[in-house]
């Protein structure tokens, strides 16, 4: 009885102590992704307070539109094959995925190109902004740059390569900064704009296509078009699920800045766009790099029919409320001040936005990442559902407050607080998910 005790005794502090070594090996991937992200995002933002000045809430406003429409079609481009390429059981398969998904991105580019030539007109007239007709010749070409590093960094996430992802991060943020300022102080034409964040999502695919090809050359060529047809199909959910689902999870990221553009003009949507840039965007971002840990560690488990999801998701969660919470307190009291000493009078409207946004830039950062939840345990039709009732929920949102002719700071005010409610349930159906796959495992066994 002493002995068996002693080894249950043993196996259990075994147990804790690989526990512990799987979450410090998270906590330091997660700080490297972190460190990129807060390199690059901090670049964006020491660069505002200058672009501010070179460039007018219009400006910004329009180039608000430009990455809201890219942003909606990027997060298809692959149809989400690029979420397979991590889970998959073998080298082999993800190999096959990855020219799967590379080859779909250069169709959908042809695609796109071919559409904005005869039905730019159409789609300029329905989010209201003609101007925005000479800088469309770039959606192409971000969208195909954009579309390849999608792809690039997540084979990157299978194999770990969280340095080297961090680093393409903080690439993509210098060229996008230095091309943006150089054009904004010799030129001041809003052109800068677009070009920087054409050059700052294309920077870093090559850095990650020659890692691929220098590790994986064998691998590589033993793809063929049956072993490509196997894997599309035994991934199908990815894209008849996960692509219309991530669809319409983007354009509900995204439809609040075209419907504003639309029902209040680029001046508003400019200034709601600053708020993105200097704390949605880094939010997002941080949480991605977050997401991207996750999903390798959480892929992990899974294949390995681990118990410690929930404790990582939960963890996680802890984490990630810790390091959001305080910024967000502090544009809660003093955001309209903030923003008018740092950007310039013309821009304290935007710090009242942040004010109105606060809870929902929160929520936001905690839920988004943990959400891959669904995706890993192949719960994409939660996420289908979820996504599809946020996308109907902003519409009617901005829709009443255009019926009603609210003022801009109301409809903002509105459109926080339904996400606020959007984003715990979120988080509600990623819980029960990681609950049901612990019972599905019991039974198993």
């Amino acid at each position: 009885m002493t002995k068996i005790k002693r080894n249950s005794l043993n196996s259990l502090l075994n147990e804790k102590f690989i526990v512990k070594i799987k979450d410090k090996s998270f906590i330091q991937s997660v700080f490297v992704l972190v460190r990129g992200t807060a390199i690059g995002q901090g670049l964006l933002i020491l660069a505002s307070p200058f672009l501010t000045r070179f460039y007018s809430p219009e400006d910004f406003g329009l180039l608000a539109a430009y990455v809201s429409i890219l942003s909606i079609l990027v997060v298809i481009a692959s149809l989400r094959y690029e979420l397979a390429i991590p889970i998959a059981k073998s080298n082999v398969t993800a190999n096959n995925l990855l020219v799967l998904s590379l080859t779909i991105v250069f169709v959908f580019t042809l695609l796109i190109t071919t559409l904005l030539i005869f039905f730019h007109e159409p789609l300029l007239d329905i989010i209201n902004s003609p101007s925005l007709e000479k800088y469309l010749w770039l959606l192409p070409i971000s969208l195909f740059g954009a579309g390849i590093y999608k792809v690039l960094n997540y084979s990157a996430i299978r194999k770990g390569k969280f340095k080297q992802i961090s680093k393409t991060k903080v690439n993509q943020s210098i060229g996008t900064v230095v091309i943006q300022l150089g054009i904004g102080l010799c030129v001041g034409n809003p052109i800068g704009l677009f070009i920087g964040d054409a050059v700052g999502r294309i920077t870093g695919s090559s850095s990650l296509l020659k890692s691929v090809i220098s590790e994986e050359k064998k691998n590589l060529k033993k793809c063929s078009l049956r072993a490509i047809k196997v894997a599309a199909i035994r991934y199908r959910k990815f894209p008849l699920i996960s692509s219309i689902s991530s669809l319409f999870n983007t354009a509900g990221l995204q439809l609040p800045q075209l419907l504003i553009m639309t029902f209040f003009g680029a001046h508003i949507a400019g200034l709601f766009s600053l708020v993105q840039r200097v704390i949605g965007f880094p939010m997002t971002m941080v949480g991605q790099s977050v997401s991207q840990v996750y999903l390798s560690e959480v892929s992990k488990m899974v294949n390995n029919s681990s118990k410690d999801i929930k404790p990582m998701f939960l963890r996680t969660s802890l984490r990630l409320l810790a390091i959001g919470i305080i910024p967000i307190l502090i544009l809660s009291f003093y955001g309209p001040s903030i923003f008018a000493m740092v950007f310039g009078d013309m821009w304290r409207e935007a710090g009242e936005y942040s004010k109105l946004l606060g809870l929902m830039f929160l929520l936001q950062f905690i839920v988004s990442p943990l959400s891959q939840t669904l995706n890993i345990l192949e719960y994409q039709s939660w996420q289908l559902i979820w996504d599809i009732a946020r996308f109907l929920t902003v519409i009617v949102v901005f829709l009443l407050s255009n019926f009603f002719h609210l003022a801009p700071t109301v409809s903002i005010f509105l459109y926080g607080i339904t996400m606020s409610i959007a984003y715990l349930v979120l988080y509600i159906l990623s819980y029960v998910a990681i609950i049901k796959f612990k019972k599905v495992e019991v039974i198993k066994v």
